[in-house]
């Protein structure tokens, strides 16, 4: 009998270990290998999405960055204990894929097939699928005019065949082969919210076009969001994320909702903050979009704008990390501003505090006259801070110069145009020159330069003669050099120009506005600029030689608008020291 007893009990043993290892999660393997060009990391990224800028380079703890070995190869393990949805970037390449506990799965991206592995085919079919999207995507954008100018009855017409043309390519891949639920329900998620993105921006395009107000209320937008903001999962699905942050845009805009309110000027902390607030959604939902706002708009317009909305916030938000995460990066942004020497207004308009941003060289006296570096950022008109222009003042800064980052008025805080821009870049050289004496800078030694945006006001307060200031008291607004970085020169080629000139758009245009007796220049500009294309420069370029005035250039082949290249962005510092140099604003 004991006997027995002890074969039981061995037996028993026995099979608790064998299930225990059974259950044992294996761990899920992804290996994979790309072509090493500038970056030597990849993000693996999993979690709801991001809804930050892509030039502001933020990561959080969604994202695992991961180094890449001297040949592109990489290998990383990972415990899951359910199935996970993951995106996958290297430089301007992105790619999603799901994975299960225990998958091996390769990634090649120098092979036509990329996913190899355990449900290979199935996440090259999720790949394609979002090519798919894309596609549907650039029809809607190359059609655009034509597409929003038609009726509500008709345009939801194509909307929809082009989601039934995507869900029946879907359909035909499941005839063939085994699509997991997890795979399927991902498909099907991107294109509904795809479509009722489709759906919730058309009343403003379509008056943007033909004039036309639709007579609509609130019932038009609640009618296709419904069921939209209760389940906090649908955050990983990247087209649901990018139409919940647009219809909070809309919302945002209030009794312009129903209209075209992209060049209404709407303010975007204050009124999406609370269009969040207001918002009939999950509180996971609420909580996401909140933290997404705030680090963007942190990262985008400053600390200056927010008032007393972290106030608010700290109240409101019911989830403890991503809390911590805005107040963390206030906390941060708020430190950072104690970097310059000083921080002076410059100009004042209406309510409107415009900021000066100085950094002196050390032992700077006011006796010194030293020459000045007037830094404008970059952000397409409508974003960005003083803050951006740092890296740039501090290495003037040590060379010597007074260095300033110019705070300017800006489409989505101010409601103002490209024309007010111009009008502040100008106001600010003026005022370096009204203040001379006061800051210890030689009046007679000013260089304005700029990235992008910040690059063609810098060359507007040299080129354009229409946008002098009323009271000079007798000081010119025109520097005595100018920098210009993956700018934009030709403002004829876009509605955006139009609308944002007052109709004007040649008025803004510094290629149209070049003439001869310039100040001397120094210009940068990529090949591959997919925002400012190398044409608008090398027009620029021949028109700025034909003239004779003094430029200099270098056209780097292969090379993107933020110039990521850490060569290329290395030369253009050496470059822009060897210019300095010349003019004897800085020493060798």
């Amino acid at each position: 009998m004991k006997i027995q007893s002890f074969i039981l009990s061995l037996t028993f043993a026995i099979f608790f270990f064998s299930c225990s290892i059974e259950k044992k999660p294996q761990p899920t393997v992804i290996t994979g290998k790309v072509m090493v060009d500038w970056s030597n990391n990849i993000n693996l990224r999993h979690g709801t999405i991001s809804l930050a800028e892509s030039w502001s380079g933020q990561t959080d703890d969604r994202d695992s960055i991961l180094p890449l070995e001297k040949d592109g190869t990489f290998k990383v393990n990972i415990k899951l204990k359910q199935p996970r949805l993951y995106s996958f970037s290297y430089q301007q390449q992105k790619l999603e894929f799901i994975v299960f506990p225990g998958d091996s799965i390769r990634i090649d991206l120098n092979t036509e097939t990329i996913f190899s592995g355990s449900n290979s085919d199935q996440n090259n079919h999720l790949n394609i699928m979002n090519s798919e999207i894309e596609k549907i995507e650039n029809y809607v954008v190359n059609n655009e005019k034509a597409l929003f100018g038609v009726t509500l009855n008709k345009y939801n017409a194509i909307v929809d065949s082009l989601k039934l043309a995507y869900l029946s390519t879907n359909n035909n891949f499941k005839k063939k082969n085994s699509l997991s639920a997890f795979h399927n329900d991902k498909i099907i998620k991107e294109i509904e919210f795809r479509t009722k993105f489709h759906k919730i921006i058309y009343p403003a395009i379509h008056e943007m076009y033909t004039g036309d107000t639709l007579k609509i209320n609130q019932d038009y937008y609640d009618e296709i969001t419904e069921g939209s903001f209760d389940d906090p999962k649908l955050l990983a699905i990247s087209n649901y994320a990018l139409f919940l942050n647009r219809y909070t845009d809309i919302m945002s805009a209030e009794n312009l909702r129903f209209r075209n309110y992209y060049d209404s000027g709407i303010q975007k902390i204050e009124p999406k903050y609370k269009a969040i607030q207001e918002l009939n959604a999950h509180q996971e939902i609420k909580d996401y979009l909140m933290n997404e706002h705030l680090k963007k708009s942190i990262s985008n317009y400053g600390i200056t704008y927010l008032g007393d909305i972290i106030s608010d916030f700290k109240i409101n938000s019911k989830n403890p990390r991503l809390k911590q995460q805005v107040l963390d990066m206030y906390a941060d942004s708020k430190t950072r501003r104690t970097e310059p020497d000083t921080i002076m207004i410059y100009k004042k308009v209406g309510d409107f505090q415009l900021e000066a941003h100085i950094f002196k060289p050390k032992g700077h006296k006011k006796t010194d006259k030293s020459p000045v570096y007037a830094f404008f950022h970059g952000g397409g008109w409508a974003l960005g801070t003083p803050e951006w222009g740092y890296k740039n003042c501090k290495r003037y800064q040590e060379k010597g110069m007074i260095s300033v980052s110019f705070e300017y008025r800006l489409i989505d805080i101010h409601g103002s145009n490209i024309i007010n821009c111009i009008e502040d870049a100008k106001s600010a050289i003026l005022w370096l020159r009204k203040e001379a004496n006061s800051l210890g800078i030689d009046p007679g030694k000013i260089v304005a330069a700029g990235f992008s945006a910040g690059g063609h006001l810098a060359a507007s307060t040299a080129i354009m003669d229409h946008f002098e200031i009323l009271d000079s008291f007798g000081f010119s607004a025109i520097p005595d050099a100018f920098i210009t970085h993956s700018a934009t020169y030709n403002t004829t080629k876009s509605n955006f120009f139009k609308r944002q000139s007052n109709g004007n758009s040649e008025s803004i245009s510094t290629f149209h506005n070049t003439k001869k007796g310039l100040p001397p220049s120094i210009s940068f500009h990529g090949t591959s600029d997919h925002l400012a294309p190398i044409s608008e420069f090398t027009e620029y370029r021949d028109k700025m030689e034909y003239l004779g005035n003094d430029f200099e250039y270098k056209i780097f082949e292969g090379v993107g608008h933020f110039f990521s290249d850490s060569n290329a962005h290395n030369e253009v510092g050496e470059l822009t020291d060897s210019f300095l140099e010349k003019l004897g604003y800085i020493k060798k």
